[in-house]
């Protein structure tokens, strides 16, 4: 291997030391799939780091109904910038209606209400992450 290719290599490489997932691209059927040990045989361009996962909003009341249901604690998300949890209390194909869990008191420390927040899928994906901190949307 010369210098060059070495530069060339030196991502993959690198990537591949920070425990990411190697690809490599087969002409035969076109598609990438994931290799353990490289050898960096073929060509540069044959090799990539696999791709996070993309997600996106949930479209409707259905399809983020269906993907709850796979997280555990159900129904709690947390805020992306300050960790705190929500609870869903309802939703439907358009908006999510949230709890925060911060309860107002009265005087006598008794619970006297419970602030209700309203979002569309956009917004909650934006601001928020399933608990298991799982993105809150459908993964394309």
């Amino acid at each position: 291997m010369t210098r060059e290719q070495a530069k060339e290599f030196l991502p993959l490489i690198q990537a591949l030391a920070d425990n990411k997932t190697i690809q490599i691209y087969h002409q035969s059927n076109g598609k990438w799939e994931d290799i353990d040990d490289p050898k960096f045989t073929s060509p540069r361009d044959r090799y990539r780091v696999k791709p996070k996962p993309e997600y996106r909003p949930f479209k409707n009341g259905k399809e983020c109904w269906e993907e709850m249901i796979k997280h555990s604690p159900f129904g709690w998300v947390m805020n992306k910038e300050f960790g705190t949890l929500s609870n869903i209390i309802f939703m439907n194909n358009y908006t999510i209606e949230l709890t925060p869990v911060n309860l107002k008191y009265d005087r006598d420390d008794q619970a006297c209400g419970i602030d209700r927040v309203i979002f569309d899928f956009k917004n909650v994906f934006d601001l928020f992450k399933f608990a298991d901190g799982a993105p809150f949307g459908v993964k394309e």
